[in-house]
């Protein structure tokens, strides 16, 4: 991971060329199946809060990251 590191040092972003570096916590599933997905589990699961919605996809720290990321309690229900 360190030489990994080291190599993209020379394309660490700016304000002219910012870096994106996209990963796919849900190999297999395209965007639009996994959209569905989260829907149906809200739908069928609205008292449950968000991290725990998104933890039986991804793992639990990968959901509470999220959340924190986009702002969201982690007590924040799916549907309130």
């Amino acid at each position: 991971m360190l030489q990994l590191s080291r190599f993209f040092t020379d394309f660490l972003p700016n304000k002219k060329n910012p870096l994106k570096i996209f990963i796919n916590v849900v190999s297999g599933v395209a965007e639009a199946e996994l959209e569905k997905l989260v829907l149906r589990q809200i739908s069928e699961h609205p008292k449950k809060t968000v991290v725990n919605i998104l933890s039986e996809i991804v793992p639990r720290r990968v959901a509470q990251v999220l959340c924190e990321q986009f702002n969201l309690a982690g007590g924040l229900y799916a549907i309130s």
